[in-house]
């Protein structure tokens, strides 16, 4: 059995364990899309970062660790392997977290610690010109993928982008963003955070959160950790302009 056909029949048996697969809400879909794409590669951890417009990228969903980390530090920087993979239409592969290549993204390199060592594969979710997002499969590990496993890998982003397309949830909407991975704790604090700045100052999912992200950008700070002063109400955007 291949990966694509172990991703499809775990999603259709975690989908089998609630509401049919049509009918669940997007947050849980995008939940499930991790969760089985994690378990099909077995290779390590997975994130699912998807298109909210056309310079936009935002992340749906993320295994615990490396990959939520990571992921939220790109999200905050607004760089990195995830973004570079989907503005270059192709994969992009960093053997080592931990010698990530000088200049390549600045920010990002500069940010990274530790605790982030391994490798990262992101995979561009498209077919032909059309772009929805990103798959990004970590290892604990530094080295790349081997060629089956990047091979296992792709037939997984592949498979996930039929789903995306076929399902009609390519572009999330305010709600699925605004609940975005309910599983981690992390993604909860910025789920919260989102929709109390949307309430703070009646705007739309995506502008809150980029205000979100460029507060932590301004205040060189974490974006779950600016998130989590506002869910504390240590922070208030209608205050802090």
């Amino acid at each position: 059995m291949s990966a694509g056909e172990r991703f499809e029949r775990l999603l259709r048996f975690a989908a089998s364990q609630g509401a049919a697969a049509d009918g669940l809400d997007e947050a849980r879909l995008f939940a499930r899309i991790v969760d089985a794409g994690a378990a099909a590669l077995s290779t390590g951890s997975v994130a699912l970062t998807l298109r909210t417009a056309p310079s936009h990228l935002q992340l749906v969903g993320a295994s615990e660790g490396i990959a939520a980390r990571v992921e939220d530090l790109q999200m905050t920087l607004g760089e990195g392997p995830t973004f570079e993979a989907y503005a270059s239409y192709g994969p992009v592969l960093v053997a080592d977290l931990g010698s990530v290549e000088r200049g390549r993204w600045p920010g990002f390199e500069a940010a990274l610690t530790a605790a982030d060592a391994g490798s990262l594969s992101a995979l561009p979710l498209q077919l032909g010109a059309i772009r929805l997002g990103v798959l990004s499969v970590y290892r604990p590990s530094a080295g790349l993928l081997s060629r089956a496993d990047l091979a296992a890998a792709l037939e997984v982003a592949d498979a996930v982008t039929t789903l995306l397309l076929t399902s009609g949830r390519a572009a999330p909407s305010d709600e699925a963003i605004v609940a975005w991975l309910a599983g981690s704790g992390t993604s909860n604090e910025i789920n919260q955070a989102t929709g109390m700045v949307i309430a703070q100052l009646g705007i739309t999912a995506e502008e809150a959160y980029a205000r979100l992200r460029a507060f932590a950008f301004s205040s060189e700070r974490s974006l779950s950790d600016v998130a989590l002063d506002v869910v504390q109400r240590r922070l208030r955007f209608a205050d802090a302009g």
